[in-house]
């Protein structure tokens, strides 16, 4: 019985070891991930909201033509307002997701 519950416990050793390392796995998987998706955050912040926000002021700014109509193709303002409103609402989801839990458990 001695030598059955010695194997026993080694095999629950070993069991006990390779679970320690797919641990240890999943959690440098999961602090990569976090490091890119802020990295994805503030690019999505800083460069592209920047860029339509950009080109949207552009956009509204553009001279009409003398009979006031605007030079520029049907339906671009309103792409670009949708674009927008798109980047704006992916970094919004992009913070609320970065946020850590309440502590009662609910919502954030």
């Amino acid at each position: 019985k001695r030598r059955e519950a010695e194997r026993e416990l080694a095999a629950a050793r070993r069991t006990a070891e390779e679970l320690r390392r797919k641990v240890e796995a999943l959690k440098n998987c999961c602090a990569l991930d976090k490091k890119e998706r802020v990295a994805l955050r503030t690019i999505m912040e800083v460069k592209i909201k920047g860029l339509v926000d950009a080109v949207l002021a552009a956009v509204v700014a553009a001279p009409a033509d003398q009979d006031g109509a605007s030079q520029l193709p049907p339906g671009l303002s309103d792409r670009l307002q949708a674009l927008k409103k798109l980047v704006d609402a992916s970094v919004y989801a992009m913070r609320a997701d970065d946020q850590p839990p309440a502590a009662d458990g609910g919502d954030r």
